[in-house]
């Protein structure tokens, strides 16, 4: 890019030059009036003034650029004097966050040491706990092996039941007979209540022929023989 004084030079220089050759251009129109020459003379006039305009918009981009580029070094002296500034103020936080990490560094050390004595205090009180536990567990279990040791010595309905075979056999033979009968009376329930309703004489109660209870009784050996 030209430096400003010598565009602004030259921009002078062609304008006034334009001038002299379009002065001179009128004086040979006027004095060669309808000759061949005035056609071409006049393209020329044309051109020069092209010439002319191109000139001004130069000087006005000139201007334009130059007040553009003085703005840009401006925001480039503000923004390099902020960064100054600002790395005055990271240089001083930086500092600051140095002290305060030395401190938090040194309430932290002080805080785990509390805290290892706090968890330290804890597993003891776990520890003792944990056998207090130990102790009821093995009470217990010399309880359980108690009852245990008289299951197997027959003491007790448990015992009993355990090492009394016939004993056994008969408390679940009751227990069938108990269940064929809540079954009998639930599906056949005349067999056990006769109630007249109204007068009404009531037919004589038939045993079915698939009886439920025939089948509970095969399997305790409890059923009548025919």
């Amino acid at each position: 890019m030209f430096p400003e004084d010598k565009l602004s030079s030259y921009s002078v220089f062609a304008k006034g030059e334009a001038n002299k050759f379009l002065d001179s251009l009128d004086q040979k129109i006027e004095a060669d009036e309808g000759g061949a020459m005035v056609h071409t003379l006049h393209d020329a006039r044309v051109t020069a003034l092209q010439a002319k305009l191109m000139t001004t918009s130069l000087n006005s981009l000139t201007q334009a650029t130059t007040k553009s580029i003085e703005g840009t070094i401006k925001n480039l002296e503000s923004i390099t004097q902020n960064i100054k500034s600002s790395n005055d103020k990271i240089a001083a936080l930086i500092k600051n966050t140095e002290s305060i990490t030395a401190d938090l560094n040194k309430a932290q050390l002080s805080r785990t040491v509390k805290n290892v004595d706090t968890t330290l205090e804890l597993t003891q009180d776990a520890i003792v706990t944990l056998k207090q536990t130990l102790k009821s567990s093995t009470q217990t279990i010399k309880e359980l092996e108690g009852i245990l040791h008289k299951v197997k010595s027959g003491e007790g309905t448990l015992g009993k039941l355990a090492n009394d075979e016939a004993l056994y056999n008969n408390l679940n033979r009751t227990i069938k007979n108990l269940d064929i009968f809540l079954t009998d009376f639930r599906l056949n329930p005349k067999r056990y209540v006769n109630v007249s309703v109204f007068g009404k004489k009531q037919k004589q109660y038939e045993l079915p022929s698939h009886d439920p209870a025939l089948s509970i009784l095969d399997s305790v050996g409890l059923k009548e023989k025919q």
